[in-house]
This record gives structure tokens, C-alpha cells and sequence, in this order.
């Protein structure tokens, strides 16, 4: 409603357009150049705070089923809004490193909170990105996506509905339909068209246009 502001914007491009004062805008892919080769054994990445529901366990898990040799890397830092002393985050690392069963899959953990740049490289560097959430219904997009997009590399996702903007890829990189292997090899080309859709300038056009549409309402 308008009780606090007058309109509201919503960056989510899924958003079902029915409340004439709430806008929407797509995404934004941030702007990263990957000079990074790709890693000689097979390196599946994740990250985000180590909260319950993330999948982490499901990643070792689905990387265990595909291959003998393989290298996992976690980063999971302390949240300072729920999880502050950093003991889930601990206790999910402890869960995944009890977890590895096979001699030749290496996991590799971090929890140091890194900057923007930093957490790009650490994406880069990984041969594929995994984001295995659970359904969470009701909730916003993950803004992990806007971070592994920047890198151009492939990624993997749970049928989330925090993943719902990028659902639509084709082929699909949803673990439900394709193995890590199959997503691997496809590459990048499923996610081109959210790097063409989701742009700076298509950004910016997005809130120039939600301007005109407001300031002609309020001059009228």
C-alpha cells in the first residue's frame, strides 16, 4: 500500500504486474572480466551464509554421485543477522566435511567475510557453480545468482523459488533435469540471454521508464 511510500519498485522480473503503485525491474549481472583458466580437475563452487536450507550437503552429495575426482570449495561466512557468532555456518561445515566418502574429492572451506571483488574471483575460479536451496516459498530471488552470472561460468540450481528468475534457462540447469556433467558441457550458452536482459543500461532503462511512468501520473 502506499502508507510509507508512494510507489514501490521490486527487482524481480518474475513479478506478476496487478498493483498499480508497484513496479518491477530485471536483475543486474555486474560487470567482471573472468581472466581466470579453467581449473584441470573439475571444480564445483558455492557460497552464502551458513544458514539451514542452502544444500551445501547437497552439492557434496550429487558431486560424490558423478565423479571420483573432484575438488569442492565452500564459502560459508558468519551471517551478523542470524547466525553472528558463526556457529551454523560451522556446524554446516562440519556436516560437509563429514560427508566426503571418496579419496579423490578435496573440499576446500572458507568463512572469512570477502569483498565484492573477492567473492567474484572466488566464483571465477571454480569450474561450475551449485546453488542446491530447498523450495522456500514466499521468498525474494537470491542475489547469489546476480554474483555467478558475473563471472560466466556455468551454474547449477535446485528448482528454488528463490531461483525462479533464471528457471526458464535453456537447456535447463536445474539438477532435476540435468547432471553437473551435462550442465559442464553445455557451458555458458543457457544463461546468455540474462546477460544480454540484464545489463547496466537495461537496468538503467528500467528506472527510467518506471520515472516517466510516475512523474506522468503525478503531472496528470
Amino acid at each position: 500500500n502506499n502508507a510509507l511510500f508512494q510507489y514501490h519498485i521490486a527487482p524481480d522480473p518474475t513479478l506478476d504486474m496487478k498493483n498499480p503503485i508497484v513496479f518491477k525491474t530485471g536483475r543486474i549481472v555486474l560487470p567482471y572480466t573472468n581472466y581466470y583458466r579453467l581449473p584441470e580437475i573439475t571444480t564445483i563452487g558455492s557460497f552464502g551464509f551458513g544458514l539451514e536450507g542452502k544444500g551445501f550437503e547437497k552439492v557434496i552429495a550429487t558431486v560424490q554421485q558423478e565423479y571420483d575426482e573432484a575438488v569442492i570449495r565452500l564459502h560459508i561466512p558468519f551471517a551478523t543477522f542470524g547466525d553472528a557468532n558463526g556457529s551454523q555456518a560451522i556446524a554446516i561445515a562440519k556436516r560437509c566435511q563429514q560427508s566426503i566418502v571418496k579419496p579423490g574429492i578435496k573440499l576446500s572451506l572458507s568463512h572469512d567475510f570477502l569483498s565484492q571483488e573477492q567473492l567474484l574471483d572466488f566464483l571465477a575460479q571454480n569450474t561450475l557453480n551449485a546453488f542446491f536451496y530447498e523450495k522456500h516459498d514466499n521468498r525474494g530471488i537470491s542475489s547469489t545468482i546476480d554474483h555467478a552470472l558475473a563471472v560466466k561460468r556455468p551454474i547449477a540450481i535446485t528448482k528454488s523459488n528463490m531461483f525462479r528468475h533464471i528457471l526458464s534457462a535453456k537447456p535447463s540447469i536445474c539438477i532435476e533435469d540435468s547432471s553437473l556433467k551435462q550442465i559442464i558441457n553445455n557451458g555458458i550458452a543457457p544463461l546468455v540471454p540474462f546477460y544480454n536482459e540484464w545489463s547496466e543500461a537495461s537496468f538503467i532503462l528500467d528506472y527510467e521508464q518506471i520515472l516517466d511512468r510516475v512523474l506522468g501520473k503525478e503531472q496528470s
